[in-house]
């Protein structure tokens, strides 16, 4: 188990690399929005993307913390010898809408106890907040906080108990899937937003800044699937859970004992994810979409 001043540790480096990665995004300008290469899921890297992961895979190896990092735009990377960690990292998540100026997006971090974790066995994760630059924390059994140049604050979710008329949320609308799914049951709520390219809101298409509104109680549910290495929900989860909320699978389990290297990683295995306010909420949220 790791020890309190291993944990404390590794949020500081968190934290000043979170920070590295926001000075970094803001020196490139424009130019972060230039391609950079292809990653391993066929898709065009940026600049902002590739530069946002080195900051994390350089920043890591430095201060010799022992992982694997599962990352977006670098796909997995060992840093430093006999991992004992796994970190889960996505450079800019919300690409269309940093190119496009539609909106925020974020940087997301996480680090886990052992090199396949459980979901629950997160240590430290954030995110980062374009172009506000405020990073939201959770740390394990220390609660949720944002981190506001000098100011830290406690943040919580709204506590929303059932799914009632006034229930806020956003469906991930970049994936048929979801669409397909979450969309007919939940079609007469009418703040439940379906976020997707055709979609020019604030925020479209950005899982980062859901699960930011999510735990700092701006919103109350949150509905998407696996995909893509799992990287956002990874990240979600223990600041959520540090947060009061609940990500649970589509039966209304918690996901906290699925392992990463297990959970929905086939490839074209889209599993549906739904993470609410309250572990009430998502149960009778899961009732209703099955």
């Amino acid at each position: 188990m790791a020890t309190s001043v291993e944990i404390e540790h590794l949020k500081k480096v968190t934290v000043d690399l979170l920070k590295k990665a926001y000075d970094v995004h803001q020196a490139l300008g424009e130019e972060g929005k230039s391609n950079a290469s292809i990653n391993a899921f066929g898709e065009t890297t940026l600049k902002a993307d590739w530069e946002a992961e080195e900051v994390f895979v350089k920043g890591c190896d430095k201060a010799q913390i022992p992982m694997v990092i599962s990352s977006e735009e670098h796909g997995e990377v060992t840093v430093s010898n006999d991992p004992i960690y796994r970190g889960v990292l996505d450079g800019i998540d919300g690409t269309n809408a940093y190119r496009m100026g539609t909106g925020p997006y974020g940087t997301m971090f996480a680090v886990f106890e052992g090199v396949n974790p459980r979901y629950q066995d997160y240590l430290v994760a954030g995110i980062l907040e374009y172009p506000s630059g405020r990073i939201l924390l959770g740390v394990k059994n220390q609660g949720a906080v944002i981190l506001e140049g000098d100011r830290s604050y406690q943040v919580a979710t709204s506590g929303e108990m059932s799914l009632n008329p006034q229930i806020r949320g956003y469906i991930d609308g970049g994936f048929e899937f979801n669409q397909n799914l979450f969309v007919p049951k939940l079609k007469d709520f009418k703040d439940v937003y379906l976020g997707n390219i055709g979609n020019k809101g604030v925020p479209w298409g950005v899982s980062s800044m859901y699960y930011f509104r999510l735990a700092t109680g701006e919103t109350d549910i949150v509905l998407e699937c696996t995909r893509k290495r799992n990287l956002e929900i990874a990240v979600a989860f223990g600041i959520l859970n540090e947060a009061g909320g609940s990500i649970v699978d589509i039966n209304g389990n918690n996901i906290g004992n699925r392992r990463y290297l297990d959970f929905g990683q086939g490839i074209g295995e889209y599993l549906p994810v739904i993470s609410t306010a309250t572990k009430p909420l998502a149960d009778e949220l899961a009732r209703k979409l099955k």
